[in-house]
């Protein structure tokens, strides 16, 4: 008797379920989603509840231009991970910054965002619009510093925003074909979006100055006055701006000004919240993260995730990687710090990989109907365990 033609993506939930059981390994997940482009379809339909994301810990993604794979390292189960990149090495396809499993690679002409484990790339607008072409770039510099993104609830990609290499600030909808620029009085040096709103904290000073976004337009609503300035020279401090919960933190990353200029040794971090308030709002000092992790990679990049989701690691601490030079050769070590009394305890990481590396949440982008996938292309992916 000849079998009938079945469809995966349509297989009852409970069989799927069963399948995914055994998987707990994001690793797993994909590999089950590779077999054949009905299980990808099955692994991946926003029918199948057994999709539905369960935050874990961060990977830490290499960012090495020269490569044709990413790098990952699990801190979960202590394992190293490599995946195709999706495009060619170049020294403008890197990672600028990471959030919900998204990467943002700037390429050109057309920077894009990317979901690893997904297959999923979607294209932003050229970055020749992220620029006013009547100020002068003499030196030819125009890679933007940062970038964040707005998400719906399923975590998919919603409005981008952008810190450009002139420290002003550009902003785009999924499927727009040119950005949004604001420019105004102020220089920025990060970005983060809470609620509707865009977070922008000033280069020079830790006052913050917020937007609210309207299809992709940037309208100053408010701002936060940090009373004064930083007292450290800027080579000697980071500012991150992350979302943690239902508050926007402010985070400071302080280094050793004697360290060498290649190897800043973090010192401590010091924590703001960003108070609203109807009548005043004021940045104040946090001495705890409560039941939260936060991850911080390079000069801007910071998500945070729930304790809970992350069980091999201890709650209210920040971690992050560093390169340290010990006994005449260079390491890069994985630190955790205590926001509550501020000690850090410092792994090494065997790999070389990682010396320049971001954190990324390894998920899958489950479709939804706010956001059409249309504008995406899937792209072909291996992973394999080093």
């Amino acid at each position: 008797m000849e079998m009938e033609n079945r469809d995966w993506s349509e297989l009852p939930t409970d069989i799927v379920e069963q399948f995914y059981k055994p998987l707990t390994n994001i690793a797993d997940q994909v590999r089950f989603g590779s077999v054949c482009k009905k299980w990808h379809s099955s692994s991946t339909s926003n029918n199948n509840k057994a999709c539905h994301w369960v935050p874990h810990t961060p990977w830490l993604i290499s960012n090495d231009q020269t490569t044709s794979q990413f790098h990952l390292f699990s801190n979960s189960d202590s394992k190293l991970y490599k995946i195709d990149k999706p495009f060619n090495p170049s020294p403008e396809a890197f990672i600028l910054a990471s959030f919900k499993g998204w990467l943002v690679i700037p390429s050109k002409p057309k920077p894009f965002i990317l979901n690893l484990f997904s297959k999923i790339q979607i294209d932003l607008p050229p970055r020749d619009s992220l620029y006013d072409p009547r100020v002068d770039n003499c030196f030819g510099l125009d890679r933007p510093v940062t970038s964040t993104i707005s998400t719906c609830d399923h975590l998919n990609p919603i409005t981008v925003a952008m810190v450009t290499f002139d420290r002003n600030l550009a902003c785009c909808q999924i499927g727009d074909n040119e950005w949004r620029c604001y420019r105004g009085d102020e220089e920025y040096a990060n970005v983060a979006f809470h609620n509707g709103k865009l977070y922008a904290i000033k280069l020079f000073t830790n006052s913050i100055d917020i937007f609210q976004v309207d299809q992709g337009v940037l309208l100053p609503v408010a701002s936060v006055d940090s009373r004064r300035t930083r007292p450290e020279p800027f080579e000697t401090m980071h500012a991150y701006l992350v979302e943690c919960g239902e508050r926007v933190l402010v985070v400071m990353r302080y280094y050793d000004d004697n360290s060498q200029l290649l190897l800043k040794a973090t010192i401590n971090f010091v924590i703001l919240e960003v108070e609203e308030k109807c009548s005043t709002s004021q940045l104040v000092r946090v001495d705890n993260l409560e039941d939260y992790v936060l991850f911080v990679a390079g000069k801007s990049n910071c998500e945070s995730l729930e304790a809970k989701y992350c069980p091999e690691l201890r709650s209210g601490c920040v971690y992050f990687t560093e390169r340290v030079h010990f006994d005449n050769k260079f390491l890069t070590e994985l630190v955790e710090y205590s926001v509550s009394d501020g000690t850090m305890r410092r792994t090494p990481l065997t790999s070389r990989h990682f010396d320049y590396s971001f954190w990324v949440m390894p998920r899958f982008a489950l479709e939804c109907d706010c956001c059409d996938y249309g504008l995406g292309s899937k792209i072909e992916e291996n992973i394999s365990t080093v």
